[in-house]
């Protein structure tokens, strides 16, 4: 995925199963929470992760992981945040 500097980002996943999966989101390996910068929701099956004005250091790999007692899965998203460009 490839994105202008200041767009908003925003993943989602339907995720189901028994017992209910915890969701968790990690941009290259690292963990990621609610914050200023980003938004983590839940409603109902359907989890979401928003970045609503990216800059060049949102760029890479954002993985969604689900895991319960059965097992886990993982879908991943590479994200490319191109800057303005400025001709003279």
């Amino acid at each position: 995925m490839i994105l202008q500097k200041d767009q908003a980002l925003k993943f989602e996943v339907e995720v189901t199963g028994h017992p209910k999966p915890d969701v968790q989101w990690f941009k290259d390996d690292t963990k990621l929470k609610t914050g200023k910068s980003l938004k983590i929701e839940k409603k109902e099956n359907i989890h979401s992760l928003t970045v609503p004005k990216t800059t060049l250091s949102d760029a890479g790999t954002y993985k969604a992981q689900a895991k319960n007692a059965a097992g886990e899965v993982d879908s991943t998203c590479s994200v490319n945040i191109q800057g303005n460009i400025f001709c003279m």
